[in-house]
Order: C-alpha cells, then structure tokens, then sequence
C-alpha cells in the first residue's frame, strides 16, 4: 500500500522525497548507488517494487545509476518531459509514480 503524503515525508528522507514526489535531481556522483557493484535488485524507495537487477546497471559516467532496462517493462511507466526547455523521456514507477529519472540514448546498445 502506498503511503499519503504526510506518511511519505515521515518516512523518506528530504532529498528521496524531493526526487521521488517532486521531480527533483539528486547531484552527480552523491547517490549512494551510483557505485554500488553488489548484485541485487533496485526496487522503488515508495512501496518496494522490484524495478531493476544489478545484471542490467551500466556506469553512463553520469554519475546516477543507470540500467539497460527494468526488470519488468510495465513496472515503469515513460512521459514526455519538457520542462528546463529540454524534450526528453521522463521514466516514472507505475505503481507509486515515482520519479526515477529520464532516459538518455547514449547507453549500451549490445542487448
């Protein structure tokens, strides 16, 4: 079940909930994932839907994760995006539409 508002800014921190709710960036290189080399599956901060597998995480140099592609496509949800006078893909969780960044055609094409 996904929280109510008042409930997410309880239980998220300031930055996940300015991502996740608000559309906001994280900077470059600070996530604690950007990194990370474990295997294992990323799953969304707001209700815990397993959305990506360490097998498909790539480093873009970016300096956010970034993945080849979900575990399973329904799971997320693509948008067009204008904002900051920029056409770009928005991608967002179906179930608890979270913003989990946008997509950018420079990544790993081998599939």
């Amino acid at each position: 079940m996904i929280a109510n508002d008042h409930d997410l800014r309880n239980i998220l921190s300031e930055e996940q909930y300015r991502v996740t709710q608000e559309n906001g960036t994280e900077r470059p290189f600070s996530s604690e994932y950007d990194q990370l080399e474990e295997e294992g599956i990323y799953v969304d901060i707001v209700d815990g839907t397993p959305l990506f597998s360490s097998l498909d995480k790539y480093d873009a140099g970016c300096g956010w994760p970034s993945f080849t592609r979900p575990i399973e496509p329904a799971m997320v949800v693509e948008e067009f995006d204008d904002k900051l006078g920029m056409r770009r893909t928005e991608v967002r969780s179906e179930q608890a539409d979270s913003h989990l960044g946008h997509v950018f055609t420079d990544g790993p094409t081998d599939q």
